[in-house]
């Protein structure tokens, strides 16, 4: 006879399929060397005098399982290795070229480089000041992203055990994407670099991977469909020069976990440990529209209850201290509870719900940041307004 699976084993399964997938994840997309020029950056570098072009790149690194590169020609290297022997020339790749001395190859990683390029054109030189920090955004693409929830018609037919199984399953797959992301965003340089004058850019695009010198690079020659790449690996190397400050505009996932409080029937107060998933978009650097999904479940008074709250939500996080960022959010959606057992009143409802509060952010990375917001929640129960309930959280957003 087929014995059910108690809710307890289903969510050890599900979090143990968890640990074992996420380290698969994750060593399927790691970082490369190679890093895309933003078009925009790409046409203001276009208008540099040339042998600035390589000075501070803002650029976002590309990972393992992108499209390959076809390795672009080893530059001549003469002799010599930092601070020793004559300087490395790169050899130009056409005669018409400038020839640049006194930068040293090989190199890829955080700091400064050896030299700044010394730029020779027949004879006469013109003396290139050694490359400085820059800051500043990349642009990104922004999408938004929303979504609605069957799980209304899904509570009221199903016990509560079986409403706790569909949560652990959402929550299992969203803890797992959401390490990836963390991961692989959190990692990810986004920020500036810096490169010889005359390192070799790869235009790749539908029809292949086309090869120009930066400091022969014209606007008018690249295509619609072309990515603007540098290899860390060529040339006389790259430097990463600092990450830039935190990115907001575009897709936004958010993930976290804290305590809600519930009300059910004939007034009850109940609260409980709450999970919650965002995904959405910020239209600017301070404003983002997400939509938020929120799980409460907990033990009380000899029963049991389980909550699930989404719906819309608006953040502005306008302020900026350093790295600290404040601001606050305002949510309407719907909210299903169902309880029962002991001294809590048998709930089965749906009801519309409101929520507001405070946001608090830490800047990690350029793509990642820690977030506490915490904040009152009511719904309209029995068509009147409920009581006011408190409740925070902890998580990461991940842009």
């Amino acid at each position: 006879m087929y014995q059910a699976e108690a809710p307890d084993a289903r969510q050890t399964r599900l979090g143990a399929f968890a640990v074992l997938l996420i380290p698969a994840l994750v060593s399927s997309a790691c970082l490369s060397t190679s890093y895309e020029v933003p078009r925009d950056e790409v046409e203001r570098l276009v208008q540099l005098p040339v042998d600035q072009r390589g000075k501070a790149i803002r650029a976002v690194q590309r990972f393992s399982v992108a499209r390959d590169l076809t390795p672009a020609p080893a530059w001549g290297q003469p002799g010599g290795v930092a601070g020793e022997g004559p300087p490395v020339v790169a050899a130009p790749v056409t005669a018409g070229a400038p020839c640049y001395t006194g930068w040293y190859p090989d190199y890829y990683g955080w700091g400064n480089p050896y030299y700044g390029p010394r730029l020779w054109i027949g004879g006469g030189s013109s003396s290139v000041e050694t490359v400085a920090p820059a800051g500043g955004s990349a642009p990104r693409v922004g999408s938004s992203g929303s979504g609605g929830s069957a799980l209304g018609s899904v509570l009221g037919k199903a016990d509560r055990d079986s409403a706790r199984a569909v949560a652990a399953a959402i929550i299992t797959a969203a803890i797992v994407m959401g390490a990836v992301m963390a991961v692989s965003e959190g990692a990810r340089y986004d920020g500036t670099v810096a490169v010889h004058p005359h390192h070799p850019v790869h235009l790749l695009g539908s029809s292949g991977d086309r090869i120009v010198a930066l400091d022969e690079l014209q606007l008018g020659e690249l295509r619609d469909d072309e990515a603007v790449i540098l290899e860390g690996s060529e040339g006389a190397g790259m430097w990463l020069r600092g990450r830039g400050p935190l990115n907001r505009p575009g897709f936004t996932y958010s993930m976290g976990g804290g305590y809600a409080g519930l009300q059910l029937r004939q007034g009850a107060l109940v609260s409980g440990g709450s999970a919650e998933l965002g995904l959405g978009a910020f239209l600017s650097d301070w404003l983002g529209l997400l939509w938020r999904t929120q799980f409460i479940d907990g033990v009380q008074s000899g029963g049991d209850f389980i909550g699930i709250r989404s719906g819309a939500e608006v953040q502005a996080i306008p302020l900026a201290l350093g790295r600290l960022h404040l601001g606050g959010y305002g949510s309407m959606g719907y909210e299903f509870a169902k309880a029962g057992g002991g001294a809590l009143p048998f709930t089965d409802d749906n009801r519309l719900s409101f929520g507001g509060g405070a946001v608090v952010e830490f800047e990690w990375t350029t793509r990642l940041a820690v977030y506490f917001r915490y904040g009152l929640q009511t719904a309209l129960v029995g068509g009147d307004t409920g009581t006011w309930m408190t409740g925070g959280a902890l998580g990461l957003n991940i842009y």
